[in-house]
């Protein structure tokens, strides 16, 4: 043998081709589960592709929940603001009830009390019309026993004049005593 080349030796031990193969081994072991995990990977591909669709749709489920939300939020503002003014209003009808209620009150208090002073005043006026009846009764009697007493203590003279007895009841000088008959 020379000492450029090297010689192979074509023994090789036993140790040496158990390595070999458990080595081999390995590598077809580590080819499978590389295969397995190729498979697995492209498994996991498709599931990430999945959960970011699932993802998205979340996402865009979401939005369109914080968009229902807010319009449920400015419909209940615009509700509770609604509310607040039918109640404002309320508390201003309920004031202007009270006062119409008031003041229709003090008109029917108003209205009995002009109803007392008309019903007072038809009865004054009912007892000055059979005060007056009684009056002109009495000025008939008081007339009646004036012509008695003139014709008695005046008799009608006829003169030439055409000038007639005058009328006591217009004759000023003469007043009828305000005091009873006689």
């Amino acid at each position: 043998m020379d000492g450029n080349t090297a010689t192979i030796s074509p023994v090789v031990s036993e140790e040496q081709m158990r390595s070999v193969a458990e080595t081999f081994e390995r590598m077809r072991d580590a080819i499978i589960n590389s295969s397995k995990l190729a498979e697995e990977v492209a498994e996991l591909r498709v599931s990430v592709e999945g959960l970011r669709q699932e993802v998205e749709k979340a996402r865009s489920t979401n939005r369109w929940l914080d968009e229902q939300v807010t319009q449920l939020r400015q419909a209940r503002d615009l509700v509770f603001a609604e509310r607040n003014k039918a109640q404002a209003d309320l508390i201003e009808m309920t004031a202007d009830r009270d006062r119409l209620q008031r003041h229709a009150d003090n008109q029917r208090a108003e209205l009995e009390r002009l109803n007392r002073e008309l019903s007072e005043s038809k009865r004054l006026r009912d007892d000055a019309e059979l005060r007056v009846m009684e009056l002109e009764e009495q000025n008939a009697q008081l007339k009646e026993s004036w012509e008695k007493a003139q014709a008695i203590f005046c008799p009608p003279t006829l003169s030439q004049g055409t000038e007639a007895a005058p009328d006591p009841s217009t004759d000023w000088r003469d007043p009828v005593p305000s005091s009873t008959p006689y």
